[in-house]
């Protein structure tokens, strides 16, 4: 059964949560899809405004709520407001553990709620003991409200079993990319100063706790007297500890600008996460070619299979980071073998993939 209209509520409208959620609004539209979505603004960034013109563009409306990542009472207006917006037959799909949090209290028999966590909170490592108790006792009470749970990796999923959420409500829809826009490899390389022979490492993220963005610099550190750069394009609360690890090292900080342009320029990525559900970065990487060395979080070990397209390693190893990087800087044969097998890998990953799961998903939600 198809819904009549789709009500996407999210906050979190930046990182991977605002690209997808921006990704699947566009794509919705795109279909004929009748179409609401209410925003938060405070963590917006310029990927999703731009992609919040687009869709008022088309004549869609979009909301915007200037609402916190934790609710307050003055806040819960905005549960009214999502119900008004949603005819009976409608979906109403909320994104991350806020957005998700008024859709489903917003949600009834007639206009059922979807959610996806993009990570449960309490998958979070820096989370304490009482704090994730709490927040498992709410899952499990708003699951109740929940018609479907979209997962988007096998490791999310088994996650939230744990919670004791009813494994028939979850389903997984891995996250999906459309053909990347990137500027010429050479036009990258030389805004760098970057030779062509340079093995050129690449982090994306944002440089904060989850991230560990620090630990991608120490285990780079282990390639001292190669012919190699990393570069990192990210920004955030662990700006100085980067700075600090950095040192003398051929490092090259750019901020926080839109990474997409400048995949080209990467040779292999890097991801040294302590925490992720299941990673834009790895699957752009893939898409282009480029072999990958993560840290083994999430649902790193669904996207990357070590030895065959990457190399996965324990999660603050920066030794065994950096010694599998070495072995593909010293290894060019390796390094296109390792290539090659990403772009297969990465073919799984597409955006029609991930919309049609969640077509089929609200199909089910409403059945």
């Amino acid at each position: 059964m198809t819904p009549e209209h789709v009500v996407l509520v999210v906050e979190a409208t930046s990182g991977g949560c605002g690209r997808h959620t921006g990704d699947l609004a566009l794509e919705l539209a795109r279909r004929g899809f009748g179409l609401t979505l209410f925003y938060g603004t405070r963590r917006i960034d310029a990927r999703f405004r731009g992609i919040v013109s687009q869709l008022e563009a088309q004549g869609v409306t979009c909301r915007a709520m200037d609402i916190a990542q934790k609710p307050t009472v003055t806040d819960l207006k905005w549960i009214r407001e999502i119900r008004a917006a949603a005819p009976k037959g409608s979906i109403i799909h909320g994104q991350a553990t806020t957005g998700g949090f008024y859709a489903r209290l917003a949600a009834s028999r007639s206009r059922p709620a979807v959610f996806t966590p993009h990570s449960f909170v309490t998958m979070m490592p820096y989370v304490g003991d009482r704090a994730r108790v709490v927040y498992g006792q709410m899952e499990r009470f708003l699951a109740r409200r929940t018609a479907r749970i979209i997962c988007v990796s096998k490791f999310e999923a088994e996650h939230g079993k744990t919670l004791g959420i009813d494994s028939n409500k979850l389903r997984v829809v891995y996250n999906g990319i459309a053909p990347l826009k990137c500027l010429d490899r050479a036009t990258v390389r030389a805004q760098w100063d970057v030779g062509p022979e340079t093995m050129v490492i690449g982090f994306v993220g944002r440089f904060d706790p989850p991230k560990n963005p620090a630990l991608a610099v120490r285990a780079f550190a282990h390639l001292r007297g190669l012919d190699a750069r990393l570069v990192m394009i990210g920004s955030g609360s662990l700006q100085g500890e980067v700075d600090a690890a950095v040192g003398d090292l051929p490092v090259t900080l750019l901020g926080g600008v839109h990474a997409e342009p400048l995949l080209a320029g990467m040779d292999v990525h890097l991801m040294s996460s302590d925490a992720e559900s299941l990673p834009y970065v790895l699957i752009e990487a893939q898409s282009l070619g480029q072999p990958i060395v993560t840290t083994d979080v999430g649902a790193a070990r669904e996207i990357v299979t070590d030895g065959r397209d990457g190399f996965v390693r324990p999660a603050g190893d920066a030794e065994g980071l950096g010694s599998a990087l070495r072995q593909i800087a010293e290894n060019q044969e390796l390094r296109n073998r390792l290539g090659q097998e990403a772009v297969v890998a990465g073919s799984r990953f597409s955006l029609d993939r991930m919309v049609e799961g969640t077509l089929s998903v609200y199909s089910e939600a409403l059945s």
